[in-house]
């Protein structure tokens, strides 16, 4: 054989090794087009989740969803459904946000309700704990490597302020939810602060909340201005309203509650009354401008699971929005401060046992503890027999 015949085939396999070569060459361009093109969609939709997630106003969610075909695939999602939820209200007055200047500094609880929504989400319990209420504060975790001492009979809002004495809004809440806990053996699923600019953000979101009054009010602390009749209340408003405990009822905090019970109920109402549940892109619209505005747990701030609870709540009646005081009486050696009154066990019980709070409750009703345990051993045998 002479030296070209046997270079020939090393020519040969020279040329199928290039060839192969090219074909793998055009796989990995193909293969790695095809692998940008999943890794853009993957982070195009990560981007859209973020950004609401996030609420960075670079990409708006809505008109994703406009056009949708298939609503189906957009319906959030319930995420413990049937199964009640237990959530603590906390609106805060810090002053950080809304007057930087403010002479009030640190963290204080404004107003604290517990919120119990049934596990078939027909029903809504908003119950407030009054924040001169005399309570035990457990040792709270301030820092990684700092705890709170434990306290007696103090003040509840002074639980938020021990944890928040950092400025961390995170301990403060945990510490109220911690002190809500040990008060109620309720167990609590998260936690949600509104302060003053959140607040207002929320009700001007909803385009106002209407407010009747029987008399004008001009009340200066406060900074309330409103005629008599009903009138639309813009955020700063309905702050005002919120807030004030003087120049109407007693000014005790006892009667500033229910004003924030008739105005929660109006907020509720008017949010009900939006029928967002049929129109899914206005529904994520509202959700997104919502989230803007608090400060929640980490699981009621994921975004997905919030407007799943939020919108597993769409059949809820107005009827079915309950608002309640803890029952309470005024401590006898503290003026001013209240104390839990016998039958709060009796509204704690129910909602450990999601079971409606009734009139016979409120009124310290003995037969209440015993319709109680009826209606729970009636639900167990309905649960058995179903």
């Amino acid at each position: 054989m002479t030296k070209s015949e046997s270079a020939r085939p090393k020519k040969m396999f020279g040329k199928h090794r290039r060839a192969l070569s090219s074909a793998a060459k055009i796989r990995r361009i193909f293969g790695l087009f095809f692998l940008s093109l999943l890794l853009g969609l993957g982070s195009l939709a990560a981007t859209v989740i973020y950004n609401l997630q996030g609420n960075i106003n670079q990409h708006d969610f809505t008109d994703l969803l406009k056009g949708a075909k298939r609503p189906g695939e957009v319906i959030p999602l319930d995420q413990k459904e049937g199964m009640p939820i237990n959530v603590l209200l906390i609106g805060s007055d810090s002053r950080e946000r809304i007057d930087p200047d403010s002479e009030v500094t640190g963290m204080r609880s404004d107003t604290v309700m517990l919120v119990h929504i049934s596990a078939d989400r027909q029903r809504a319990d908003f119950v407030s704990i009054p924040r001169d209420t005399l309570v035990d504060i457990p040792s709270c975790q301030l820092t990684d490597d700092e705890r709170s001492y434990p306290q007696k009979q103090q003040m509840f809002n002074s639980a938020f302020s021990t944890g928040g004495i950092y400025g961390d809004v995170n301990a403060a809440a945990t510490c109220t939810l911690r002190t809500v806990e040990k008060l109620t053996d309720v167990v609590i699923d998260g936690w949600v602060v509104i302060d003053f600019v959140s607040f207002q953000g929320i009700v001007n979101t909803l385009g106002g909340v209407e407010m009747c009054f029987e008399e004008a009010i001009h009340e200066d602390f406060s900074g309330l201005d409103v005629a008599a009749g009903c009138q639309n209340l813009n955020g700063e408003q309905a702050l005002a309203l919120a807030r004030m405990r003087y120049g109407i009822d007693d000014g005790s905090d006892l009667s500033r509650i229910k004003r924030q019970h008739e105005l929660v109920g109006k907020i509720a109402e008017k949010m009900l009354s939006m029928n967002l549940a049929s129109d899914l892109p206005k529904f994520y619209s509202i959700v997104k401008e919502i989230t803007q505005n608090l400060d929640t747990s980490s699981g009621l701030g994921n975004f997905r699971w919030l407007s799943g609870f939020l919108y597993s709540l769409r059949n809820l009646q107005v009827k079915n929005i309950n608002f309640l005081t803890m029952p309470n009486h005024y401590a006898p050696d503290q003026p001013g401060r209240v104390v839990p009154a016998d039958n709060a066990d009796l509204v704690w019980a129910a909602l450990r046992r999601d079971m409606p709070i009734s009139p016979e409750i409120l009124s310290g009703d003995k037969k209440a503890d015993s319709q109680l345990e009826e209606s729970e051993e009636s639900g167990n045998n309905q649960l058995l027999n179903g």
